[in-house]
Parts: structure tokens; C-alpha cells; sequence
């Protein structure tokens, strides 16, 4: 209803988060080597906002922030993008505005099979995540979880490009035994 506003909030927010990282990154003399960034922008079944809301209010801020940290600390800096849900349709302007990791990949997601992921994008992205943490992790017997973990590691490493790790942070409903399995069928792929 005020694209001025929200301009002015969203700058408002660049400006705080661009301050923020290069301090940090300053900090680290050179000791940083991926920016961790989040911006949920899907739910369960599509986006949860427009692709033309996404053009308009967040994809150009994203590219200066990612653009100007990477011309003030080095282009050898990679950004590990943190969206749950659904963001299928804005994968490939992750790539485009310089996202070198998608995070979690949450397979129960519209659209976000692991697979298909790495089919259409594995040569321009590394996933991070991809084990089901809304059913199978916390439900699972531990050699489904055991033979998901070897399966996700197959398809989403082929040719590297993968962090093995749960599509999101592992809930108390989860047992010790299914986290265990989990990290042997990581180990064992």
C-alpha cells in the first residue's frame, strides 16, 4: 500500500546488514569464507510472495548487499542463502543476483524435490540440507532415515555441490537413535 515506506525500510535494513558484515567480516582478518544470509520467502505450497514482489522490493537490495560485500572483502566470498519452503520459482534468481548455496532444501516443499534441484541447477549451485525434518527424521525407523541420508548424498554430491544435513534444525521430537542414522548414512554415502 506505500512502496515508499517499505523502500525506505527495506534501505534502511541494507544499510544496518551491509555495516553489520563488514564488521564482522573486518574482524575475521580474512579468516571468512561464506556469508550466511535468510530471507523465508516460501511456505509449504508456493511462495509467499510474488515473484513481481520479489523483483520489486528484495532481489536488487540482495544483489547490492552480496555485490558490495564481495567488492569490499573478495570475490573468492560465498553466500549460503536461507529460504524454507517452496522457492522453486526464484531459484533461478538466487543465481542470478550471486547465491552460490541454497539452504535447507525441505523436500516436502512444492516443487523441491532434491533431484530436480540438482538436475536444473547443480551446476550453479551446492545445496545445503534436503533430510525431511517433518516427517521422516522425527517418525522414520532408523534405516529409512539411514538409507535417505545415502540417497539425498548420491543425488545432491554427484560431482560435489553438497553439505549433507537436515533440511532444517533437527526438533525435539527426534530421537538420538534417528540422528545417529541420519549421520551414518551421510558418512556411509
Amino acid at each position: 500500500m506505500n512502496p515508499d515506506l517499505v523502500d525506505a525500510v527495506i534501505d534502511r535494513l541494507l544499510r544496518f546488514y551491509l555495516e553489520q558484515t563488514s564488521r564482522i567480516l573486518e574482524a575475521s582478518n580474512g579468516r571468512i569464507d561464506m556469508v550466511y544470509i535468510a530471507d523465508d520467502l516460501g511456505g509449504q505450497n508456493g511462495l509467499l510472495i510474488s515473484p513481481a514482489m520479489w523483483q520489486r522490493y528484495l532481489k536488487g537490495p540482495w544483489k547490492t548487499f552480496i555485490d558490495t560485500i564481495r567488492e569490499r572483502f573478495g570475490r573468492h566470498l560465498r553466500f549460503h542463502f536461507h529460504s524454507c519452503g517452496s522457492v522453486l520459482d526464484l531459484v533461478p534468481e538466487f543465481v542470478e543476483i550471486g547465491i552460490d548455496i541454497l539452504n535447507p532444501i525441505q523436500p516436502k516443499a512444492a516443487g523441491m524435490a532434491p533431484g530436480h534441484l540438482k538436475k536444473v541447477f547443480g551446476d550453479r549451485l551446492c545445496f545445503s540440507g534436503g533430510l525431511d525434518i517433518q516427517e521422516l527424521l522425527p517418525h522414520g525407523s532408523r534405516q529409512e532415515v539411514r538409507d535417505e541420508a545415502i540417497r539425498l548424498t548420491r543425488i545432491l554430491g554427484e560431482e560435489g555441490g553438497y553439505i549433507a544435513c537436515p533440511a532444517h534444525a533437527v526438533q525435539p521430537d527426534t530421537s538420538v537413535e534417528n540422528v545417529l542414522a541420519m549421520m551414518e548414512g551421510f558418512k556411509q554415502a
